[in-house]
């Protein structure tokens, strides 16, 4: 597993992951990280922290675009980083830029740029709901 595939992966698992320097803040759920997950991200913490620095300004544009979509009440919407006509193969469904053969359905971007505006939301004690009620 490379770095780009161990951050999604982290991240399909409820796992915030951040840069804070030369360190790796992760915030897991319990059990959300096994220890072939723990190993995977101590072998490729260099590769992983130079993914989140470079990507860091990409995620900030996609947290402004996603923030004015989450309701103050209410179910919240699939999170959208940029309108688009259609969504190609391949590609990210909120972004529609291309997923470069990783596996998902919304690229590293927009996946750290939904967690932080949802976390963003939650603290400022918004009543929000995720996800949709039947």
């Amino acid at each position: 597993m490379n770095a780009a595939e161990l951050i999604i992966e982290l991240e399909a698992r409820g796992v915030l992951i951040e840069s804070a320097g030369d360190r790796l803040r992760v915030d897991a759920p319990k059990g959300a990280i096994t220890p072939e997950l723990r190993e995977a991200l101590a072998a490729c913490k260099a590769e992983v922290l130079a993914i989140l620095n470079t990507s860091e300004d990409e995620i900030e544009w996609r947290v402004g675009a996603m923030l004015p979509q989450i309701p103050d009440v209410g179910a919240i919407p699939f999170l959208l980083a940029r309108q688009t006509e259609t969504i190609e193969p391949n590609c990210c469904h909120s972004c529609g830029d291309s997923l470069n053969g990783i596996a998902g359905y919304i690229c590293g971007p927009c996946s750290q740029a939904k967690h932080r505006a949802l976390e963003i939301a939650f603290r400022k004690r918004r009543n929000v709901v995720v996800g949709k009620l039947s």
